[in-house]
């Protein structure tokens, strides 16, 4: 007779915090690097999108490095802040990639569609300009050696050299989060059990869109934390992210709508003798953006009850866990 037993796989155990992240630092580091490298002037949907990806993934482990010491005023200033500028430019462009695939999913009049093509071409410009003047490739350079320098820092003062006993390290702020020898589990499992308060917190009531978006941000840690630190996926947070993410698109939709046509009605008579629009042409985009908004509204409207069940699944307490027969 055999009984299955659950236990925290050993790799999580033998290895301390130090050595996980200083493993997945340089890990996820090789593809940013890799995407930096790959920044061109064209900024395709495709490459804008993918380079949101892999930054978002070296903020989520920075989180989580950040209050380990890993980050100082270096960092800061050469690295950190033209980074959020580089994907500050690149949101920008997310923004209008996602707006114009949602309005043609979405029969939005071909005039709108038009206008934030041509808008999407003259922001890509400016931010390919803004991005070369950033200097990905020096960006680059200097995370590599900043990752290198600073492991050496931290591990000289958490396993002193016998000529360092009983010196201070300047650059380097006491207390750490955890003793070196705590496993890499249970460190990273505080950062978790804080998400998921936070988490529970926020879905136990009813929400605003803004709120939505700030839980979507949220259940994005946590899954981050569980997919870098842990290698564990789970469907019911990517599903929760993916609604709270079309949610938070939607909404961004429905608003640009609504001040396009705000804008058009201000102005219709130009419309019709700067595109040689008939009056009935205009009356026909009208009535096109009309029902557009409608679409959007009812598919608001099904996300947003799609939302409330996702909400009472969170898997909280999930945890990457070996199972195996005890036989007796």
């Amino acid at each position: 007779m055999s009984t299955l037993v659950k236990a925290v796989p050993e790799h999580l155990l033998n290895l301390n915090w130090f050595e996980l992240e200083e493993a997945r630092a340089l890990s996820v580091y090789e593809e940013l690097s890799g995407s930096l490298g790959g920044i061109n002037h064209k900024l395709s949907p495709k490459l804008v999108h993918e380079l949101r990806v892999v930054i978002r993934r070296w903020y989520s482990i920075w989180e989580i490095l950040e209050l380990d010491n890993w980050q100082d005023k270096y960092y800061e200033k050469k690295i950190k802040r033209p980074l959020e500028k580089i994907n500050k430019h690149l949101g920008g462009l997310r923004d209008m990639d996602v707006n114009i695939e949602l309005a043609a999913d979405f029969q939005a009049p071909s005039l709108l569609i038009a206008s934030w093509r041509k808008k999407r071409a003259k922001l890509r410009r400016k931010a390919a300009q803004a991005i070369q003047e950033l200097k990905p490739g020096k960006i680059d350079r200097r995370l590599a050696e900043h990752l290198s320098r600073r492991a050496y820092e931290l591990e000289r003062l958490l396993i002193p050299l016998p000529e360092d006993q009983g010196k201070k390290t300047p650059s380097i702020s006491y207390p750490f989060k955890s003793p070196l020898e705590k496993a890499s589990y249970h460190h990273i499992d505080v950062f978790l059990l804080d998400c998921e308060a936070e988490a529970k917190t926020m879905a136990a009531r009813e929400l605003s869109a803004e709120e939505l978006h700030e839980l979507r941000l949220v259940i994005k840690r946590w899954r981050y934390l569980l997919t870098e630190f842990f290698g564990v996926s789970n469907i019911e947070l990517v599903r929760a992210q993916q609604l709270l993410g079309r949610h938070h698109d939607l909404v961004r939709l429905k608003e640009a709508l609504l001040k396009y046509e705000k804008k058009r009605e201000r102005k219709p008579a130009r419309d019709c003798k700067k595109r040689e629009l008939s009056k009935e042409q205009l009356a026909e985009q009208k009535s096109k953006l009309s029902e557009c908004l409608s679409r959007v509204s009812l598919e608001l409207n099904r996300v947003d009850d799609e939302i409330k069940r996702v909400k009472q699944e969170l898997p909280y307490g999930l945890r990457p866990y070996r199972v195996s027969p005890l036989i007796g």
